[in-house]
């Protein structure tokens, strides 16, 4: 059984500031410049953390010289609670970092919203937005792209509108390149791929009969990647538009993303850790095979996020259960043990040493690893 695998020890009550927040957690992000963590809620509120740990696990660690035993001494100081940020009028749909620091945020109707990492608010611009489908940014670019229902508004990051797309047809998601020089679009007929400057144009069309509901690109933009309505995902490359299914899911793959340097897609949905290797030398037209990366059990995957330093991966599950573990090897370390809700959402902070966690009741963390743990 996997619950019985993943028995250990709960390094939670050590490494982490945890806090219960009484409702679902939809959504983690981190700002721009890595000072805050948004844990984004079912009911449209904002609950912020800053990152920086006033009692950090690296001041109550100790190394015996003489055995190596590692001791980590419990937390001298209380957890200070959340900063809560909510609005009125169906509260906040959708947030993302906004470029320069803090987090834009969207309504079901009005302007784009600026929140500080201390909780304040502020509105981008004049202009009113009617039920904004969803968001991108790119601290690169320094803009913000709205989606509308006949439009795409890119902005600037005070809220400015700098262009339009306009749309003849309905959009799922949309996310800008790593450099921020292009946005792609997905819809039930594949891809497109903008290229954003003063006047921004269509660029390319990746064609394929699907219905597609999440959209991430590789970091180094070679690659883009697409999550199915119903189970699977498809990826597509670039430089030829060889495009990769990746099928036989038993769940939704709803999270999904990047290894460092394009190394490998990790995601959920299945009842292991999935990352498939996506080196441009063994790629074919379908499935390539997985790095076989955890171990397998009768509990889905329901979370997951690469780090974004080296082959580490985090994932969550259905029993609430938070491992770290190798890409393409078995050993895990279990952060939370089995009892909790299951996992919604997990991110790592951009130094790779911090792991958001957000559950469907309700409970969020934020785990900050020693410095050796992950040499």
């Amino acid at each position: 059984m996997q619950e019985e695998a993943h028995q250990g020890v709960d390094l939670l009550s050590l490494m982490a500031r945890s806090w219960q927040l009484g409702e679902v957690v939809q959504s983690t992000c981190f700002d721009f410049n890595n000072r805050a963590v948004a844990f984004h809620t079912k009911s449209g509120t904002v609950f912020l953390a800053p990152i920086s740990d006033p009692d950090p696990v690296s001041k109550r660690t100790r190394i015996q010289a003489d055995t190596s035993r590692i001791t980590i001494s419990p937390r001298s100081e209380k957890i200070k609670p959340l900063t809560q940020v909510a609005v009125q009028d169906g509260g906040i749909v959708s947030i993302k970092p906004a470029p320069g620091g803090g987090f834009v945020a969207t309504v079901a109707s009005g302007p784009l919203l600026h929140i500080e990492t201390d909780g304040s608010l502020r509105e981008l611009g004049a202009e009113n937005f009617d039920a904004p489908r969803a968001i991108a940014t790119s601290n690169q670019a320094k803009q913000i792209a709205v989606l509308l229902e006949r439009e795409i508004a890119i902005l600037m990051p005070e809220g400015k509108k700098a262009a339009g797309l306009p749309l003849d047809r309905e959009l799922q998601a949309l996310a800008f390149s790593p450099d921020g020089t292009r946005l792609a679009t997905c819809a039930d007929d594949g891809v497109t791929l903008w290229r954003i400057g003063h006047t921004p144009t269509r660029e390319r069309q990746l064609r394929n009969a699907a219905r597609y509901q999440h959209l991430s690109w590789s970091p180094t933009g070679r690659f883009i990647t697409t999550a199915l309505a119903d189970r699977g995902l498809c990826t597509w490359r670039l430089a030829d538009g060889l495009l990769i299914p990746m099928t036989e899911y038993p769940a939704p793959s709803h999270h999904f993303n990047w290894g460092p340097n394009d190394a490998f897609l990790v995601t959920s949905g299945a009842y292991r850790i999935i990352c498939w290797p996506l080196s441009d030398d063994d790629l074919k037209d379908a499935n390539p095979t997985p790095l076989e990366t955890g171990m397998t059990g009768v509990v889905l995957v329901t979370a997951a996020a690469a780090q974004n330093k080296r082959d580490l991966v985090a994932a969550g599950f259905a029993n609430g259960i938070v491992v770290v573990c190798q890409a393409g090897k078995s050993d895990e370390l279990v952060v939370r043990g089995p009892g909790g809700g299951s996992v919604t959402s997990l991110g790592w902070t951009d130094n790779g040493m911090g792991l958001a966690i957000g559950t469907d009741d309700g409970f969020a963390a934020l785990v900050t690893f020693p410095d050796f743990m992950f040499k």
